[in-house]
């Protein structure tokens, strides 16, 4: 029987005018995925946590209008087939905080919640700030 990896999570993305894509920023930090159905070069290349049938996946969705705070928010899914532990997801998560660290263009603020198996709940607060990003790893 395999052990399964359920991942959800949402980061809320505050902007102020930085000149930068904002879309293109996000993609590049958070890495590639593969899924199933992906030929090999696509598996080779993904840089994003991943199980024996695909990857975590994630959406970018802007809802920039101009006129809030808010620019949008990035969705993070997967259901990892294979992946025993969180420490893949939370090492994946700290690579993101280091990568958008010194790109100081947003504040944000977010929560990931991991259940490998049928019980074994990991919750990941991810808090974005102006200079520093912070990453709390609550074990349930």
């Amino acid at each position: 029987m395999s052990i399964w990896c359920h991942v959800a999570g949402i980061i809320r993305v505050d902007s102020f005018p930085c000149g930068r894509d904002i879309e293109s920023l996000l993609h590049e930090s958070f890495g590639k995925t593969c899924s199933f159905e992906d030929d090999n070069k696509k598996w080779d290349d993904c840089t994003v946590p991943c199980g024996n049938e695909g990857s975590i996946q994630y959406d970018v969705i802007s809802k920039d209008n101009g006129h809030s705070l808010s620019w949008g928010y990035v969705s993070i899914y997967g259901d990892l087939r294979g992946y025993e532990t969180t420490e893949g997801i939370e090492k994946w998560i700290n690579e993101f905080k280091a990568k958008i660290n010194d790109k100081v263009l947003f504040s944000s603020q977010g929560i990931i919640d991991i259940m490998i198996g049928s019980g074994r709940n990991k919750h990941i607060a991810v808090v974005l700030g102006y200079e520093t990003i912070s990453v709390k790893f609550v074990e349930q």
